[in-house]
């Protein structure tokens, strides 16, 4: 299977929650997916249909300062020793220059929680 690699939209919200079933409430995952989707920013990795990974970014504080903060960066564990976190990261840091420069604000520093 072809790995593609995207920023998650609305589309994305069933998949992504139940991609997030390791949260202990699922309304906690909805909630997250709802903000990641709806003002913050999703990276999801696709083997076929399937969500192979995902990391969450967004941006800190004030926007012209230039800081974002990736978090969950994560592969399920029987997609993993493929390369996709490094490509899920990779792919996220374009995302975040793509934005900053769209914005017209250089980005400046790089949060990995």
């Amino acid at each position: 299977m072809e790995l593609t690699l995207a920023l998650a939209t609305e589309l994305d919200q069933k998949d992504l929650t139940a991609y997030f079933k390791h949260y202990p409430f699922e309304a906690a995952a909805i909630d997250r997916v709802c903000c990641y989707t709806s003002h913050n920013f999703t990276v999801i990795a696709k083997l076929g249909p399937l969500i192979a990974g995902t990391v969450q970014w967004y941006v800190k504080e004030n926007p012209a300062a230039g800081l974002v903060e990736f978090e969950e960066v994560y592969v399920k564990e029987e997609f993993r020793r493929r390369r996709i976190g490094y490509l899920l990261v990779e792919f996220a840091i374009q995302s975040v220059n793509f934005y900053f420069h769209k914005v017209g604000i250089q980005p400046r520093k790089f949060f990995f929680l």
